[in-house]
């Protein structure tokens, strides 16, 4: 057992919080980081969303510390929201580039099934891919240490905040970089060609990168120990295993970055 200096109270040897006063136990060497210190105060009442989002940059582990008391963990569903109607942009973008004759009312309606058609597939997309990541991150962060308390996928999903920021961006770039190819009833295939092998999608391909093997992890990460109360240590270079594996993975299945290798 481990007393606290500032309250008294016994806890497991294994804590670095206070479970009665919140005070730190134990202060890891990267904890003198400060992007990295866990916080020390006691909890009140949960933050708004708008205010968690905010400190995804400017102070994550004091998101996840406030996420930690929140059984609700309010908020993460829009994450996941945010991301499906990015997907549906990125719909409207890619038709917007296939030039083709219809009318004012055609055109509209041919929008909004393409940006339902999109949203449904990102929210479906999305939602699987942060599912499996997050119990991944989990798995190999917290073995053979941390409280096993239920995961919550809810809290995780501001994790992947990230993903809006990368989906934001290669949205902007398809638009501005993508070229505008027409419509052919006879040779589709051939027609849609040059949309997707534009050079524009390998800065898609490395936007991403950078956020799955990058930035993500580091969140996930502070997410974790913050719910399992484990080492900062042992959480990031968990997380990052995860992440240089998915990595690893993008750039194997993508032909973007080594397009000779899949050539017929």
């Amino acid at each position: 057992m481990v007393r606290c200096n500032r309250c008294g109270n016994e806890n497991p040897s294994e804590a670095f919080v206070c479970a009665f006063c919140a005070a730190k136990l134990k202060t890891e060497s990267i904890e003198r980081i400060k992007y990295f210190e866990r916080p020390e105060k006691r909890w009140k009442r949960p933050q708004g969303t708008l205010t968690r989002f905010k400190q995804v940059f400017t102070n994550p582990s004091e998101l996840f510390w406030d996420l930690r008391y929140d059984e609700k963990h309010r908020g993460g569903g829009y994450v996941l929201l945010i991301d499906a109607a990015l997907f549906g942009l990125l719909g409207l973008v890619l038709t917007s580039k296939i030039t083709y004759s219809v009318t004012f009312w055609q055109q509209g309606l041919t929008s909004l099934s393409t940006f339902v058609t999109f949203f449904a597939l990102g929210l479906l997309y999305h939602g699987l891919l942060f599912a499996f990541l997050s119990l991944l991150f989990r798995m190999v962060a917290i073995r053979g240490g941390g409280k096993k308390k239920s995961h919550s996928l809810m809290a995780m999903l501001y994790s992947f905040f990230p993903s809006i920021v990368g989906n934001a961006v290669s949205i902007l770039v398809l638009l501005i970089a993508l070229p505008a190819v027409p419509f052919s009833q006879t040779d589709l295939f051939t027609a849609l060609t040059p949309l997707f092998q534009s050079p524009a999608w390998i800065f898609v391909d490395i936007i991403n990168l950078v956020i799955y093997a990058g930035w993500v992890p580091i969140l996930a990460a502070l997410c974790i120990r913050s719910l399992h109360e484990i080492s900062t240590t042992r959480s990031i270079t968990g997380c990052y295993i995860v992440g240089i594996l998915v990595g690893l993975l993008l750039i194997i299945t993508r032909g973007t970055f080594f397009p000779s290798a899949i050539a017929p």
